[in-house]
């Protein structure tokens, strides 16, 4: 690969430099060449031609109207049978930082590039002998781009349109929602689309919409900053609504409010503008549930049971109270061919069960594969991972399982037995339950959580209530009061094994077991010099945030994302538990970063547990392992907003 580099690069010098790394798409190394540095990205699959082409037109159009900087994309590589790369210039960046307010202006600027180019042409053709062909960039009067772009990697189709709606519902929710249809088949997806449609043109009356060049997928992930300003980088351009560019920089943070503060005072918001930033969220959870699988389908239904209700003046998250479709324990991603058959052997020898009858689709999240099946006791739900160390992960949720439910406060699946497979990895067996996703029982749950959180301290009052009295104890209790922070077997927190020794001081245990262990894997794999440096500072500021906080260890889910909750008739449900006994304040952490929570199940939970002095600034520290974590996970993408917290707990 290197020596084609060079050979296509015309250089002698070609010399690595820094760490590789890359996202869940691509990978990426920098190098040392006669001109300079140079970034390569590299991706094996056959359509990585065509992604790293739409990627280079989206950074020369961006380029060209000289608004807002990017990388100087270089050229695009094919190495038959090997790889393609997409070489562009290298530029040291960090985490936007001081420079949000100027990306916010930069932007919009951006946005009204191709209006100012109009209202020129206009200018321009009132005068004799001027006119389009004499401007650098041409005015473009439609919607869509020259070519094909992909946001994550799948293709987006550009084709031109005239109308903005035919555009957005044709070209963007309408593919999304054929590769639901082809993966799951979702029919509350099918039906709430079929009214959604419909609705789609009430939310553009009266708004005007001229063709704004968009970066495409503006997240946190894909903007950053040098000493001179903002940088955006990874775009999916094309022609379209300037709105629709704000509805995934809102999704998962990473820009601050003088971004939006500086974007706005250029191009102020429209009537209308919240309804129809909801509606282009809608592509991006669509987006994120065709590459990521079902957790982000309760969103994408949500948003479209609530556009469907156009006339209701508030717009809410929270789904209504209406039957909801029920789903499989799992939540799925995409789907998987049947169990082989020696699998479904090994399950009937090990269940002592005759009838072994898989019923449902067969599915499964980021980590495992699932399936249902009906047996000789009722429906069991199995988890099959064929990973080395596949055993490990399963026995961790099966003793998290086993300890919420023997609390009897929350209800979760009951754990039956982790199973090898002879081929290496191993099955996990459980009650299976009918569930749909959380809605009315919010705040139970909330309740419920929060006295899954105090359990444990109950005990404490309750063992020394009772050595006051002769002869009882702790070993009168069916559970024993914890005093320390840990758990008995390690759990994982997606793939990743959590070391849960036990410590006597909570600031010791998250510094050293759950941070330290997160940066050791970042600095294994990316070596990244600031977030070691800026750890270094860190982690001797940690303990100041706890003074004067008393903190009883807490039994906690340990992973609790929108996607690891539901409820049935009787109530709400948690599952996929990575659980240890810690402070009650970390569950509280990812509930709040990706939605799916209302405020009535914080509300509920702090009427039981309320906000101790400091907790907004912890709050950010544990969500700062979860960034971390989705770092050592999904790649860099989660770098800017790691980086971003960290700096912000050290002002």
């Amino acid at each position: 690969m290197e020596a084609a580099l060079k050979r296509e690069l015309g250089t002698t010098v070609l010399r690595a430099t820094g760490h590789s790394g890359g996202g869940c798409i691509s990978q990426g190394q920098s190098y040392e060449t006669d001109s300079g540095r140079v970034y390569v990205k590299s991706n094996a699959k056959p359509e990585a031609r065509r992604m790293f082409e739409g990627e280079m037109a989206s950074l020369e159009a961006i380029l060209k109207t000289q608004t807002i900087k990017v990388p100087k994309p270089i050229k695009v590589i094919e190495l038959p049978g090997v790889s393609t790369l997409f070489v562009m210039e290298h530029l040291e960046m960090r985490g936007l930082n001081r420079h949000s307010a100027k990306l916010g202006t930069q932007l919009a600027d951006l946005h009204l590039h191709n209006q100012q180019l109009g209202e020129k042409l206009k200018k321009d053709e009132s005068t004799v002998g001027k006119g389009q062909g004499q401007m650098e960039v041409q005015f473009v009067d439609q919607f869509g781009f020259h070519t094909v772009t992909c946001c994550g990697y799948l293709p987006q189709v550009n084709d031109w349109q005239t109308d903005w709606v035919t555009f957005f519902a044709k070209q963007r929710i309408q593919p999304q929602m054929d590769m639901i249809e082809k993966n799951s088949g979702d029919r509350e997806a099918r039906e709430l689309w079929a009214q959604l449609q419909l609705k789609i043109p009430s939310l553009f009356s009266d708004v005007e919409i001229v063709p704004a060049l968009l970066h495409g997928d503006l997240w946190g992930g894909n903007v950053a900053e040098d000493d001179s300003g903002p940088i955006i980088f990874d775009p999916a351009s094309f022609y379209g609504h300037s709105e629709y560019e704000l509805a995934i920089a809102g999704m998962f943070g990473g820009f601050t409010s003088s971004f939006y503060s500086a974007y706005h005072s250029k191009i102020p918001k429209a009537p209308g503008f919240e309804k129809r930033l909801k509606l282009y969220q809608l592509f991006h959870y669509m987006n994120h549930w065709n590459h990521f699988g079902t957790g982000y389908r309760g969103s994408s239904l949500n948003i479209m049971r609530n556009l469907v209700k156009c006339s209701v003046a508030t717009y809410s998250m929270i789904p209504s109270f209406q039957q909801l479709e029920t789903i499989d324990l799992e939540l799925a991603e995409g789907s998987c061919s049947s169990l082989e058959i020696t699998m479904e052997e090994i399950l009937k020898r090990e269940l002592k069960t005759s009838v072994l009858k898989a019923f449902g689709s067969s599915g499964g999240g980021y980590i495992s594969q699932g399936q249902a099946y009906e047996t000789d006791s009722g429906r069991v739900f199995v988890k099959i991972n064929h990973k080395p160390q596949a055993r490990k992960m399963f026995q961790g949720e099966m003793a998290s399982l086993e300890s919420i439910q023997k609390t009897n406060i929350v209800r979760v699946p009951q754990p039956i037995k982790v199973i090898d497979l002879p081929g290496g990895g191993a099955m996990f067996v459980m009650e299976y339950l009918k569930m749909k996703h959380l809605n009315k029982y919010s705040s139970k749950l909330g309740k419920q959580i929060a006295e899954l959180h105090l359990y444990n301290q109950s005990l404490r009052d309750k063992l020394r209530k009772e050595e006051n009295t002769v002869g009882k104890g702790a070993s009168h209790s069916e559970l024993q009061y914890v005093d320390k922070f840990g758990f008995h077997v390690a759990t994982c927190c997606g793939y990743i094994p959590q070391v849960n020794e036990w410590q006597s001081d909570w600031p010791s245990f998250f510094i050293r077991h759950r941070l330290q262990a997160q940066l050791d894997l970042i600095e294994k794999d990316y070596g990244d010099r600031e977030a070691r440096e800026l750890w270094s500072q860190l982690k001797i500021k940690i303990p100041e945030m706890f003074r004067d906080v008393e903190i009883v260890p807490a039994l906690l889910h340990g992973d609790m994302w929108a996607g690891n909750v539901a409820e049935d008739d009787s109530g709400p449900i948690i599952f996929d538990p990575a659980s240890f006994y810690g402070h009650s304040e970390f569950e509280l952490a990812i509930a709040g970063m990706f939605g799916g929570f209302s405020s009535s199940f914080f509300s509920a939970y702090h009427s039981e547990i309320p906000k101790a002095p400091g907790f907004e600034k912890r709050n950010k520290l544990y969500q700062l392992f979860n960034y971390i974590n989705h770092w050592n996970h999904f790649g860099t993408g989660y770098r800017g907003s790691t980086l971003n917290l960290m700096r912000k707990l050290l002002k």
